[in-house]
């Protein structure tokens, strides 16, 4: 079933490219919508990297890697990522096999100090940021024995804090005070970032990371974010957000909410050749 709806989602491509539009799951993507002056990046690879190469070193726990590449960045090399709550860098990474197969560098950011010593050694191509992000500089409680459920205990859901940090809550674990900084205090901004595609699972912080973030300073082409349900209101008000941005909301898809930026279709190779 897994590999007729993966050729059911590449016939639908190709079929959208007959047409001149393309379709990535509830979005429209033409060129006709595209603002004036937009620059199609430099992203075209000299060697052809297939599926199956691609999906050797995949890494993601829902395969949203491959749902990428097979959708937007199958034809992108020397591409540019962030992702927030990046762990080891290695365990469900998002981004590892465009790393790897692709050529892409960016910017990992992971708060736990045991995860972020392992990422350090596992990724040093990418630019490594051991912090936790959020709307304002402040000192919040980090909970986590580096692992994929660690975060910000302020931010987390209830449901989420009692089905994985019990102890905590009966205090028999405690947490620890750090300090969380806006993204753009720790990203250079000065010279207007771009980053191919954004990556963000931060435990339930994500509201915090988004309203952190200068949209008129740092750009992104693809940005994903956790959606798991817990908190219907963190999620409507991070989707006003990044449509207010100029990002089209396209969908749910492995427990995430997806959205592209709508200059999408004039900026990659892949929507430039038809």
């Amino acid at each position: 079933m897994e590999f007729w709806g993966h050729c059911y989602i590449l016939a639908l491509l190709f079929a959208s490219v007959v047409k001149g539009e393309h379709q990535f799951l509830n979005c429209r993507i033409s060129m006709s919508d595209c603002s004036k002056n937009v620059t199609v990046l430099d992203r075209k690879c000299s060697e052809t990297v297939n599926f199956t190469q691609f999906a050797s070193v995949a890494k993601s726990q829902s395969k949203e890697d491959r749902f990428l590449w097979s959708n937007v960045f199958s034809k992108t090399c020397n591409g540019a990522y962030m992702e927030m709550g990046a762990l080891d860098g290695m365990k469900f990474s998002n981004t590892y096999a465009f790393s790897k197969a692709l050529n892409w560098t960016g910017v990992l950011i992971e708060p736990s100090p045991s995860s972020f010593r392992r990422l350090q050694k596992n990724r040093p191509e990418s630019t490594n940021i051991n912090a936790a992000v959020c709307e304002r500089e402040r000192s919040v409680r980090f909970v986590g024995r580096g692992t994929e459920v660690d975060g910000i205990w302020e931010f987390m859901a209830p449901s989420f804090r009692k089905q994985f940090h019990k102890r905590l809550l009966r205090g028999r674990r405690s947490s620890n005070t750090i300090q969380c900084k806006p993204l753009t205090s720790l990203v250079d901004t000065s010279n207007n970032p771009y980053f191919d595609f954004f990556s963000l699972d931060v435990e339930g912080a994500e509201l915090q990371v988004l309203r952190s973030i200068d949209f008129s300073k740092i750009g992104f082409g693809v940005v994903f974010f956790e959606a798991d349900g817990r908190n219907a209101a963190k999620e409507k008000e991070a989707t006003k957000i990044l449509k207010e941005a100029g990002y089209k909301f396209c969908g749910h898809r492995s427990r995430s909410m997806w959205f592209l930026n709508r200059d999408i279709a004039c900026m990659y190779e892949i929507f430039n050749q038809s």
